[in-house]
């Protein structure tokens, strides 16, 4: 597999289809290796929970947040690979643009759940996972639809 530098020649030597190839990879990688790590730990959260405290409470919302957002690490690894990818590819606009959905998520879907009577620490949990999920997305989407593309010639 490529790596980043090499990425970054195929953009500045015009080979863009190779320089989206080796994003596309990289990005599969990403969610791959982040998506079996995030698996890992919502199908064990206490391995990782009980190494970090003795108090149950805490064992507790750790390993429910792991349970609803581990899986959604995969996302993440696109978003950030892609992120990267595209500083290699001078166009971090859209990668930037999406990491700002995620915060408008969090804080506008955490605003929404905590005006609930009643919420509960897994509604937030479920907040951070769908703002993961819109930033990998949206990220994928625009590098798909052209952001990489902008401004080069045809």
């Amino acid at each position: 597999m490529q790596d980043l530098d090499g990425f970054c020649d195929d953009f500045g030597a015009n080979a863009i289809e190779r320089g989206h190839l080796a994003g596309w990879v990289a990005a599969a990688f990403s969610a791959v290796l982040c998506g079996l790590v995030g698996g890992a730990v919502a199908l064990f959260p206490s391995l990782w929970a009980n190494l970090f405290t003795q108090a149950e409470t805490v064992r507790e919302a750790c390993r429910n947040y792991l349970q609803i957002v581990g899986p959604f690490y995969a996302f993440y690894g696109v978003s950030l690979c892609l992120y990267f990818a595209s500083q290699g590819a001078g166009r971090v606009l859209w990668p930037v643009i999406a990491s700002v959905l995620r915060v408008v998520v969090i804080v506008m879907g955490c605003i929404a759940v905590a005006r609930e009577p009643g919420a509960t620490a897994a509604q937030f949990f479920w907040v951070i996972a769908a703002a993961l999920a819109a930033q990998g997305l949206m990220t994928g989407a625009a590098i798909r639809l052209g952001a990489w593309r902008v401004g080069l010639a045809p």
